[in-house]
């Protein structure tokens, strides 16, 4: 979409600063009984290898390490079945750390309404805030080290920035899922924590467990292996003005 590339942008450009803090609530995917026993593969192990991981939030999935680069550990507590009559996951709350200390919190879910879709991004010069279609970045005057050390007065300027151009893979049919997946994946390396948690959470049963992402030669550190290219449908010639204010 073109929040993420205009966050990415500014995540992996430097104009963000230094991580600090990542937390995507992703909790608008509620889903009744009903929905799941529509057929006999969904929500199973062996039909969909997973549930609102790999079924609903794949891409959110991709998006947070595109934007903000791999983890290097994820503790993730996995509710099998928390809510509804399922095998797989409803439920997830995963705690990320980062090589430079930064931390991150994913949480989804199907059994949640109203739901959240809230991606925040902290840097040592301000905020990155997307929701609700709009991008709003809280910079602050001096940096936060530099405002705690003193050097400096803490203020803020908040500028928005609403794309107009919608992603082409945002809502994709059933017929096309599968091949505007692997266009978003296209120009990318994707990291292995997500799957990893998914395959180690089959067998958590509603308990932590923390696993270290490993570095491969397909993903060899944070930055790299989110890639330099823009996938297919998250190109866009959106505008990049910003709506600004003082605080």
């Amino acid at each position: 979409m073109p929040a993420d590339i205009k966050m990415r942008e500014m995540v992996q450009g430097g104009e963000l600063g230094e991580l600090r803090r990542v937390n995507w609530i992703i909790t608008n995917w509620f889903r009744t009984q009903q929905y799941y026993d529509q057929g006999g593969w969904r929500a199973t192990w062996a039909g969909e290898g997973g549930g609102v991981l790999t079924n609903q939030c794949p891409h959110q999935l991709d998006l947070v390490q595109w934007v903000c680069g791999m983890p290097s550990s994820v503790s993730a507590h996995i509710g099998l079945g928390k809510y509804h009559d399922i095998e797989v996951e409803d439920e997830v709350t995963a705690y990320l750390e980062y090589p430079n200390g930064a931390t991150g919190i994913f949480i989804t879910t199907t059994g949640e309404a109203p739901g959240t879709n809230r991606f925040e991004v902290v840097g040592q010069n301000g905020k990155l805030v997307s929701e609700n279609g709009k991008l709003t970045f809280t910079k602050n005057a001096v940096s936060i080290q530099a405002a705690i050390r003193g050097d400096g007065e803490m203020s803020h300027e908040v500028r928005t920035h609403t794309p107009q151009s919608p992603s082409p893979c945002a809502e994709p049919d059933s017929v096309g899922v599968v091949t505007r997946r692997q266009e978003c994946r296209e120009g990318a390396e994707l990291g292995p924590w997500a799957p990893q948690m998914l395959n180690q959470g089959s067998g958590v049963r509603r308990r932590s467990r923390s696993i270290r992402t490993p570095r491969s030669k397909t993903a060899p550190s944070a930055l790299a292996s989110a890639g330099t290219s823009t996938p297919r449908c998250w190109r866009t010639s959106a505008s990049t003005s910003w709506a600004t204010r003082t605080s």
